[in-house]
């Protein structure tokens, strides 16, 4: 499981950058969510892919809207 500090580590982000990127592709992680302690958001494997690939593709210049589109 991928918690908010593993992913800002691997992808050199900031709480608010993980999160905005969360927030925008809600509906394409939502199954792959879950909440550990304290409600601490954790991300699956297969949600980490998803994630991994929305951002790769704004690396290559999308917006972060037409990526995850």
């Amino acid at each position: 499981m991928w918690t908010i500090e593993k992913l800002k580590q691997r992808f050199s982000l900031s709480d608010q950058q993980i999160y905005r990127r969360l927030h925008e592709a809600r509906r394409l992680l939502q199954p792959h969510i879950q909440r550990g302690d304290k409600n601490a958001i954790l991300l699956t494997e297969g949600g980490f892919r998803i994630l991994e690939n929305i951002i790769e593709l704004e690396k290559q210049g999308r917006t972060l809207a037409n990526a995850v589109a």
